[in-house]
């Protein structure tokens, strides 16, 4: 039988696209800088850039922080055979074809791989276009896909792919493979020269004379290539083990090695680490086959994690050379056996496709528990060794477990939930051992300063695997790094791997054995994915779920997120919810049928929680009785100000439905979201708290929301609330999360209420944001304060604020809500005028929008667009369009009228708008709902930047007598023919006075010339009365021959007499004025003379 106790989620099970290609840009960046830091140094001390012989090929990467010079090295000193590749190909014997066809392999090495071998010509892209080729690329290529043209150089995958890469850059270029090529498998035969290499010593004496630090040290690299990995759980990383062990110099230091001589990214924990051995042509047969080479590095790393961990051929291996199109060569070293394992490991992929559908692929932990459990025993002692690893690779039995899936569940990919137990129960087939393999894709380690064999454990989510029978409980396989020869044991719990294996050698055919996996510790992110791999078992027998659960509030207020989390046992497959009553709202996405969902509590009361399961085998129920009593938030009474002084030093890196000392508050994150009330010095506006909201783990997006909700049952819609906070940001992004929200109910749909991104001050610097009208904005959405009013502050990002000015992540403090005095933020006095010179007066910013208006004198910052200066003194307000404003996006900027004095209100202002993509200004009128366009302009209506602002007069006598009107100026940024940044939207001295009736217009105009030359312009200007808010010309004659702008230039290109006609209108009708004949176009006079 089997029983689930967890769950088969999907955390780390989809690729971080958004982090790897940010990991990516940001690696470009390092590299470019420590490469051009490296070879000055070495200009400056005369040190080579590139050093190769018969041996080796090494190229200077950078300088360290001991000022040492490191260099990337080539780790090279009858493949297929030996780990049974052969024998999945067609032809052997096994019923299987794999060749690798549609597949893509991946390359980095030290230059560009000979593309037009006969053994692959077509089949290669160098994807960085590098074209100096290089022998070793060229033979490591040809480990993995030569066709087979000389039957002795054939690849273990002759029909694969493959996209190489040099490795200048390689970090990067990896992720942006991951990310964007849907990277499977890569392989990477080099490293830093470390120890002996080439007759140098290249260790740091200063930490040790005995031993290069670096060997089993787990390093920044090591750090980068288990985050790609993280980021990117489908593409395994194989990495060369090195070539390290018993290489000695001139004495002065002693030789590296036998045991902890594996380095750079060959410590990684979610790497394939591959070691060399003999060939053994025949085929495995027994442990004593393999024999190690005389070079292939030996692990531990520092902390005791086993490394290598599998063996492949690394010795005289023959493929392809870059001499010619038909050269060939033998090398060693584990340059060679690194590509055996990757061009066999993308035939187990195209094995696991073909099988599952296309598209369909093992995560990368999977591909590497399947390699290990399928391992052939390698060494003196049962199970692993710090010399081989798992043992020697076996392509035939890993692909024979993926067949063997098809039929019984021996493979699975699940995820385990903090708190959680996985259990599965199977049955012995006898005869043969049964074995248990999980891997698990781990997040990255922490880099411990520089010292020689530091033990800290680099293990961030420790997962625990056994199996019990009876009384009788079978541990995981674990090494003793302090004492690297000694036999491998299983008596206790291995905390240091994150591979685990469980061998019962002997099992009782028939009895059923139970398979348990638990954790330490705390889980990142709340949970976390594993896959299993599982041997020697027969068909497993099914049970119905069994039905139970839990929430993380069971007493929460009304509007605030309760999460249930399912318990149920036995691997149910859908699940179905019911509460009574029924008022509650899922949300965040969740429903009914939600595994895990998420939900608020309407109504005031007790609930009763109802959870059925449901598998193949039968359906279970869990009542809970008045399980949640949901109650109601105090009210409040304003002004309310929250500081954080109450909350202590707690971190939040799950979601929280209350928060100690904080009980209106509430969090909830995505994976890796994390809060903070004590982040260090410099993170508090006031006191010695505040609030911290950025992504947990480097690399990995987060989205986080601090959420207040407040009773305002006490206040109604006519309450003026005005919001106030501070906050500061540390290097963040632009992301669609980083605003503020608010909403009337927790039932309401939010409202966007400010622009955190938009209106940032330099990072590290506190940005005081004052008066945010909330009443305005819930009224304008039809909402209003409520029992449970509730206030969102957002965050997106992946990288944590390790500093005020690092990274990302958002702080805030000193929090207020308060009313405000309504007839002091309303204008009342007329005539009135705003002309922006002492400031913005009366005018606010929106928050529901994308940018604000900026008040500026002189010019804008860009060229060729916006006003030179003010219309009335030297301040205007006007549309910032440069990055990163983009088309479309939207700035709002408004004020509060009381027109009840006046009858016929007139509303005027001046306008700038000039450059080549001007977008549109509108005017919009709140009366108790918007009235949007009551005046809109489209486009470029000035002929030059240094043209005078024009004038605009918009009737409100509509208005006349009411209180309580908003006028809103909107800018909207064009796109045009040219950049953006050519739509700068500018406005100034706005009046308002009391008019007479509105009346039609009577139109007129006026030209600056009536008698022009062919092909010279005509401005026009309109001179109408009565106030049109349209205009639509004719132009007999003209280019172009219409226009509805108020003013506007035509040019003449045929000699003649032409008519001008004005159509003006506002609300009140329209008027026309023809002027016959108003235009003469003469031609230009011709020169000429004679002499007598």
């Amino acid at each position: 039988m089997a029983l689930f106790i967890g769950t088969q989620g999907f955390a780390q099970q989809t690729t971080n696209k958004s982090a790897l290609l940010k990991f990516s840009m940001e690696k470009t960046a390092e590299f470019n800088a420590k490469k051009a830091e490296a070879v000055l140094f070495a200009r400056q001390n005369n040190l080579p850039l590139f050093i190769e012989n018969d041996q080796v090929f090494m190229e200077l990467m950078y300088i360290d922080e001991f000022g040492k010079p490191q260099y990337y090295i080539t780790e090279n000193v009858n493949a297929s055979a030996t780990i049974s590749t052969d024998l999945v190909n067609s032809g052997g014997g096994n019923g299987l074809s794999l060749d690798g066809s549609g597949m893509t392999v991946h390359e980095w090495d030290g230059g560009a791989v000979r593309g037009t071998h006969q053994e692959y010509s077509g089949r290669v892209v160098m994807g960085d276009g590098v074209t100096t080729t290089h022998y070793h690329s060229t033979h490591v290529a040809g480990t993995m896909i030569a066709s087979g043209v000389d039957g002795n150089a054939k690849g273990m995958a002759p029909s694969a792919n493959l996209r190489a890469f040099d490795w200048n850059n390689d970090e990067s270029e990896m992720a942006s493979e991951a990310a964007n090529q849907n990277a499977l498998v890569s392989n990477h035969s080099y490293g830093y020269g470390r120890g002996w290499s080439d007759g140098v010593w290249y260790g740091t004496s200063s930490i040790s004379d005995q031993e290069d630090y670096l060997f089993g040290f787990y390093e920044s690299q090591a750090q980068d290539w288990d985050q790609i990995a993280y980021d990117a759980p489908n593409y395994l990383i194989v990495k060369s083990a090195g070539n390290d062990r018993n290489d000695c110099g001139d004495g002065s230091y002693p030789c590296d090695g036998p045991y902890d001589c594996i380095s750079h990214a060959g410590i990684a924990k979610n790497v394939l680490t591959v070691g060399a051995i003999n060939d053994i042509p025949g085929g495995y047969t027994q442990p004593s086959d393999v024999v190690q080479s005389s070079f292939s590095s030996w692990g531990p790393a520092d902390d005791g994690r086993i490394k290598p961990d599998i063996v492949t051929n690394g010795v005289t291996l023959y493929s392809t050379d870059d001499d010619s199109d038909t050269d060939y060569t033998s090398l060693s070293g584990t340059s060679m056996a690194a590509p055996s394992a990757a061009g066999s490991l993308i035939l187990l992929q195209e094995h696991y496709e073909d099988l599952n559908g296309s598209g369909n692929f093992m995560l990368a932990a999977t591909l590497k528990a399947l390699v290990i459990q399928t391992a052939d025993e390698a060494g003196t002692a049962d199970g692993p060794d710090y010399e081989n690893g798992w043992g020697l690779m076996n392509t035939l039995n890993a692909a024979q477990i993926i067949s063997e899936n098809q039929t019984l569940n021996v493979i699975d990919e699940l995820s385990l939930n903090n708190g959680s137990t996985y259990q599965r129960t199977v049955t012995a087939v006898g005869g043969q051992p049964l074995q248990v393999t999980i891997v698990w894709t781990d997040d990255p380690g922490t880099p411990v300063s520089a010292a020689l064999d530091p033990s800290d454990v680099m293990l961030v989510n420790d997962l625990d695997l056994r199996i019990t029978e009876s009384s009788n409980t079978f541990y995981p396989w674990k090494l003793d790094g302090n004492n690297p020869s000694n036999a491998a044991t299983q008596n206790s719990e291995n905390n240091v791997d994150n591979v685990e294996m469980v061998t019962i050698a002997n099992p009782l055919g028939g009895t059923d054995y139970t398979i348990v996996i638990d954790h330490d510790g705390t889980l990142s992110g709340g949970s976390h994915a594993f896959s299993i791999v599982i041997s020697g078992i027969t068909t497993s027998t099914p049970v119905p779920p069994v039905a139970d659960f839990s929430a993380n509030n069971t007493a929460p207020y009304t509007g605030s997120t309760v999460s249930f989390t399912d318990l149920s046992s036995n691997g149910p497959t859908t699940w179905s919810w019911t509460f009574s009553p029924s008022t509650i709202t899922y949300i965040n996405g969740t429903s009914s049928t939600s595994q895990n969902p998420e939900v608020t509590f309407n109504v005031v009361g007790t609930y009763d929680v109802s959870l059925t399961v449901t598998n193949a085998q039968g359906s279970d129920s869990e009542i809970k009785t008045g399980y949640i009593v949901a109650s109601t938030p105090p009210v409040f009474s304003l002004p309310w100000t929250e500081g954080f002084e109450d909350v202590g030093t707690t971190t939040f890196t799950a979601d929280a439905a209350t928060i100690d000392g904080l009980p209106e508050w509430s969090y909830e994150q995505t994976a890796n979201g994390r809060l903070r009330f004590a982040a260090g010095s410099g993170f508090y506006h006031s006191g010695n708290y505040a609030a911290t909201i950025d992504a947990s783990v480097s690399g990995t997006y987060s989205v986080n929301y601090l959420i207040s909700t407040l009773n305002l049952s006490g206040y109604s819609s006519s309450t003026e609330l005005g919001l106030s906070f501070s906050y500061m940001h540390h290097g963040e992004e632009t992301h669609a999360n980083d605003r503020v929200w608010i909403r009337g109910s927790n039932t309401d749909s939010w409202i966007e209420a400010y622009d955190l991104y938009a209106n940032r001050a330099a990072a590290g610097s506190w940005n005081n944001v004052t008066g945010i009208d909330i009443d305005q904005i819930l009224s304008s959405n039809g909402q209003s304060p409520s029992a449970t009013f509730q206030i969102r502050f957002g965050q997106e990002d992946n990288y944590p604020a390790t500093s005020t000015t690092a990274s990302d992540g958002f702080t805030f403090d000193d929090i207020t809500l308060e009313e405000a005095d309504a007839s002091a933020n309303i204008i009342s006095t007329f005539p009135y005028s705003q002309s922006w010179e002492s400031g913005t007066g009366l005018w606010s910013q929106s928050g529901a929008d994308d940018f604000d208006w900026t008040r500026d004198s002189g010019g804008t910052p860009s060229s060729s667009t916006g006003p030179l200066d003010g219309h009335d003194g030297s301040y205007y307000m006007y549309t910032e369009a440069s990055s990163p404003r983009v088309d479309g996006e939207e700035a709002h900027i408004e004020a509060t009228f009381n027109f009840t004095a006046l009858s016929a209100p007139q509303f005027s202002f001046y306008y700038h708008m000039y450059g080549a993509a001007i977008g549109s200004l509108h005017l919009d009128i709140f009366d108790g709902s918007w009235n949007n366009d009551a005046f809109v302009l489209s486009g470029q209506q000035q002929n030059a930047q240094g043209d005078s602002y024009l004038q605009a007069n918009v009737d409100l006598s509509a208005y006349g007598g009411q209180n309580n009107i908003i006028i809103r100026f909107r800018g909207i940024v064009g796109n045009g023919s040219a950049s953006t940044y050519y739509s700068d939207i500018a406005f100034d001295l706005v009046e308002v006075v009391e008019g007479a009736a509105p009346e039609v217009p009577v139109a007129n105009f006026i030209a600056d010339v009536t008698t022009v030359n062919k092909g010279g312009s005509v401005q026009f200007t309109d001179a109408s009365t009565g106030s049109p808010t349209s205009w639509s010309w004719t132009f007999t004659g003209g280019t172009p021959s219409t226009s509805t702008v108020q003013n506007t230039s035509i040019t003449y290109n045929t000699a003649g007499t032409f008519t001008v006609e004005l159509t003006a209108t506002n609300s009140e009708g329209s008027d026309t004025e023809t002027k016959i004949a108003f235009i003469t176009v003469i031609d230009p006079p011709v020169a000429d003379f004679t002499a007598n």
